[in-house]
């Protein structure tokens, strides 16, 4: 096997470091994503949200949650959760 005569006259090493030096960056750049909430969006959850509060609210009042079926109901669910 014969192997000619190399040329390294566009071979430039700054070049070279300069590729590395950028790849290094890169890899180590924190990427940070982000989005955005349209004012409709933002609008549309918070009425389902108080709307949900409201309801919460009503059967806190009217006693729903001292009920004993719904008090056995949230103990189930919480040892389900603990299992």
């Amino acid at each position: 096997m014969n192997i000619g005569n190399i040329q390294t006259a566009n071979f430039s090493p700054q070049i070279s470091e300069a590729k590395l030096q950028k790849k290094e960056e890169q890899k180590n750049a924190k990427v940070k994503d982000s989005a955005e909430i349209s004012p409709e969006a933002r609008a549309l959850f918070e009425t389902k949200n108080d709307a949900k509060l409201a309801e919460i609210a009503e059967k806190i009042n009217s006693g729903f949650y001292s009920k004993q079926e719904v008090i056995e109901k949230a103990v189930e669910k919480m040892i389900k959760d603990i299992e």
